[in-house]
């Protein structure tokens, strides 16, 4: 039975495998900042371009830790030949199969995620 309300300590559960194993993208707990994500975007992930951003609640963690994955395992595919909305099906159905078990454990509220990654945004 999913969730219906998940706290910020249930949430890094749910995704402690991911945060574990990402190269490029951490969650930091400061004592006078509160939780910041830091993601980093340098081409050469060199560090040189830290993109650093508050966590404002747990929404707003679940849907950055979503995106992210989401988009991790989709450009690790596609290496931003295509835009989402354009790809092709056995991709789109992978990173699918790859984000259920997570989206089983988060609330309902959470089940279009996908669809709105793939989605046309002029639409």
């Amino acid at each position: 039975m999913k969730p219906q309300n998940v706290t910020i300590d249930e949430v890094m559960e749910i995704f402690s495998d991911y945060l574990k194993h990402t190269n490029d993208f951490e969650i930091v707990k400061t004592e006078k900042m509160g939780l910041l994500t830091v993601l980093d975007a340098s081409d050469s992930k060199d560090r040189s371009l830290l993109s650093i951003e508050p966590v404002l609640n747990v929404d707003d963690l679940v849907q950055t830790l979503l995106w992210q994955e989401i988009s991790e395992i989709y450009y690790s595919i596609d290496h931003g030949k295509k835009d989402p909305c354009d790809c092709d099906e056995p991709v789109e159905t992978y990173v699918w199969n790859r984000m259920q078990p997570r989206l089983k454990m988060l609330p309902e509220k959470w089940a279009d995620v996908l669809e709105e990654f793939f989605s046309d945004p002029d639409q």
